[in-house]
């Protein structure tokens, strides 16, 4: 059997990388296999031949089925081959595999891509995924018939990576310049937005000062990743581009850290650094959470945020013991399942099927579907809808300095005619604490407070009422805040509708309380989601603090993810929305002009994934961002009675650090903005406390 395979360019990365592995190990096994690029790469590191001049152009496609001719069978690796192989094979009588490498739910999210990619899929012979969650978004997502599809995992030379020595270790942080006494956390992937390199850089602000960062990589975000560097984390991050042998950057190693945001199926970096006995921190992505199991192999992050990849990095920093039993346990799990010799055997199989014209005999996902993600996953079969009469709800009420509502919202949760199963009280250290009035609701369900140290922001507040959700028993999570008052008949629709659009985020229908008007508006008033979403998509990003947190979360990363969104279908929420003075406090304007800034350049992309290089695309959305900030700072000025200049002030230095990407508590409200019951009468405070530098 003669096996060509067939990879993007010439760079150093996973892709490329897997493919010489898997041609060495199947040429050890005695077949007739070779490895060449489309084209050359940017920063190169592996010695193949190229096709042609760039990936797409004509010349390279006639090359590619010139040199297709002689094999039995082409591998295409990674999402460019993909169309490459489909043109280029198209009437020629050698079949192609396609290695779906990537999340097709991150980097397919739109009708249009996702037809264009499953036209190209469609000319494959097979298709190989990483893992089970990925084989059933391809039958789900992409239509793929199931009886096309092979799971294979990725696979690593365990030869190449043996347990590291102590002594490699010193020399290792010596070639680096990093000091001896350093603790590190080495991220060894592509610098690209979509792997988070940025995220455990930002984590540095929360961790000592002998804690470094070891970057082994490189691509479009490395300049950008280097001018924050020397701002923020002066000599503590070093940078050493593009590595030979990723093991150099692993031995200086104390933790690996992965934040990726989205788009890795299985990637390899993480079972390297298994083999080579080291602990890892990670997104619950895709196939990771078959490489890592939470607190036996590694530690899972539920938010892609700096904070939460600042608090699993210290965990493991104060304890050694911790450490070498998770790097053990994971190096013993990736040599039985991701060994390259194995895979190579499971790969020989699909490919003889096909040249034979057989139906691979791999595993095919049994149960079509939107995967399960989280931590569980891999143990945990996909379930379907929960019986409303069985699901259990947790239903959670972030409140602040307000115990008056929180009781109208308890009072609310306690007169449904199908009460959650247990109540959490999140009080966000408001001036007045909000103690429950009653333990438990007249249906039984328990009612527990959680006050938090310090002032979280509705963002910091919601994203901990979830990871006490993830915590819990519950299999659903009914999200308000304390201004929120259900009717009657509430958790009742909405787990009917649940039922019916499974799986789904459920929004209520909401009215105005004083007006009984139907609200058109989206936010934490009473939406309903289930567990597996919650564990899919991770925790709210609560660096935003204040402002756009529902947004970007409900309405921009739930969707991204490829989960519905649906709405009850008559109104079953009140919301008694404050009527203060217009007077707006200080630090909100802060919070609302850096956070608009930032979401509109950072995270509204067009394909929701990565820059955008089209320069007018870039131009309207810095456009839209100047517009949103001049009519802030219109308000600050024409429609304020005190305190102008701080807010005008306010807006500048929050337009600045949107820009910028500077998210976290920069600003902290000092005072409550909560009407003033022994006023009576509406008022705000304009107070702030400036935590930044």
């Amino acid at each position: 059997m003669r096996v060509l395979h067939v990879v993007t360019d010439t760079d150093r990365r996973g892709a490329q990388v897997f493919a010489t592995d898997l041609d060495e190990a199947l040429r050890m096994a005695g077949v007739d296999s070779s490895v060449v690029a489309l084209t050359a790469g940017t920063v190169g590191g592996l010695d193949l031949p190229t096709l042609g001049p760039s990936r797409r152009s004509s010349s390279t496609l006639r090359v590619l089925r010139r040199t297709a001719a002689r094999a039995d069978v082409v591998v295409a690796h990674g999402s460019t081959t993909l169309p490459a192989c489909a043109v280029a094979l198209a009437g020629s009588p050698t079949p192609f595999v396609y290695r779906q490498i990537s999340d097709s739910l991150f980097w397919a999210p739109s009708w249009h891509r996702r037809l264009r990619v499953r036209t190209a899929m469609s000319r494959a012979a097979a298709i190989v995924a990483l893992w089970d969650g990925s084989a059933a978004t391809l039958v789900e997502h992409l239509g793929v018939g199931a009886d096309k599809i092979a799971v294979i995992p990725n696979g690593v030379p365990p030869a190449r990576f043996p347990p590291l020595e102590p002594s490699e270790r010193a020399s290792a942080g010596a070639a680096f310049d990093i000091p001896g006494d350093a603790f590190v956390v080495a991220c060894v992937s592509a610098l690209a937005y979509e792997k988070g390199v940025d995220l455990v850089l930002g984590a540095l602000e929360f961790l000592p000062d002998d804690v470094h960062l070891l970057v082994a990589g490189d691509g479009p975000e490395r300049a950008h990743l280097e001018r924050t560097a020397a701002r923020e984390a002066p000599g503590r991050v070093h940078f050493t581009g593009s590595l030979s042998e990723p093991r150099q950057a692993f031995a200086t190693a104390d933790v690996v850290a992965l934040a990726s945001r989205g788009g890795d199926s299985m990637p390899a970096t993480l079972i390297e650094a298994g083999l080579l006995g080291l602990p890892s921190v990670a997104t619950p992505v895709e196939g990771i959470v078959e490489i890592i199991d939470d607190g036996v192999t590694g530690s899972l992050l539920f938010a892609a945020t700096p904070r939460a990849v600042a608090n699993a990095v210290d965990a493991l920093r104060g304890d050694a013991d911790a450490r070498h039993r998770l790097g053990a346990a994971a190096r013993q799990h990736c040599l039985e399942r991701y060994a390259i010799e194995v895979v190579a055997e499971a790969w020989s199989e699909v490919l003889t099927a096909v040249t034979e014209r057989r139906r691979p005999s791999q595993r095919t996902p049994t149960t079509p579907g939107i995967p399960e993600r989280g931590p569980d996953a891999a143990r945990r079969p996909t379930a379907g809808p929960p019986d409303p009469t069985e699901a259990r709800v947790l239903a959670t009420v972030l409140t602040f300095d307000d115990p008056d509502a929180a009781d109208a919202c308890l009072g609310a949760l306690g007169r449904q005619h199908r009460q959650p199963d247990a109540v959490l009280v999140v009080d966000n250290a408001g001036a007045r604490p909000a103690a429950p009035s009653i333990d438990h609701l007249p249906g039984g369900a328990p009612v527990r407070a959680l006050r938090t140290a310090r002032h979280l922001g509705p963002a910091g507040g919601h994203a901990r009422a979830l990871e006490e959700f993830l915590a819990s028993d519950a299999d659903s999570v009914w999200i308000l805040d304390d201004d929120v008052r259900p009717r009657p008949d509430a958790l009742a629709a909405l787990l009917a509708t649940r039922h019916e659009h499974h799986p789904a985020l459920v929004e209520p229908r909401t009215a105005d309380l004083a007006t009984g008007e139907e609200e058109r508006r989206h936010g934490w008033w009473g939406v309903l989601l289930p567990r597996h979403i919650v564990e899919a998509v991770g925790l709210p990003n609560a660096e935003l603090f204040w402002w756009t947190e529902d947004t970007e979360y409900l309405q921009w990363r739930i969707p991204q993810a490829g989960f519905a969104t649906v709405r009850t279908d008559d109104i079953v929420v009140d919301v008694a929305r404050q009527r203060a003075s217009a007077a707006k406090p200080a630090w909100k304007y802060y919070y609302e002009a850096r956070n608009q800034v930032h979401h509109r350049l950072r995270v509204q992309r067009p394909d929701g994934t990565k820059p955008v290089r089209h320069h007018l695309k870039l131009r309207v959305r810095a456009w839209r961002s100047a517009r949103s900030v001049s009519k802030l700072a219109a308000r600050s000025v024409l429609r304020e009675s005190d305190g102008r200049a701080t807010k005008l002030a306010m807006v500048a230095r929050g337009t600045v650090d949107g820009v910028r990407g500077r998210l976290g508590a920069t600003v902290t409200p000092t005072e409550s903005h909560r009407p003033d019951p022994s006023a009576g009468a509406a008022t705000t405070s304009t107070a702030w406390e400036n935590t930044g530098s």
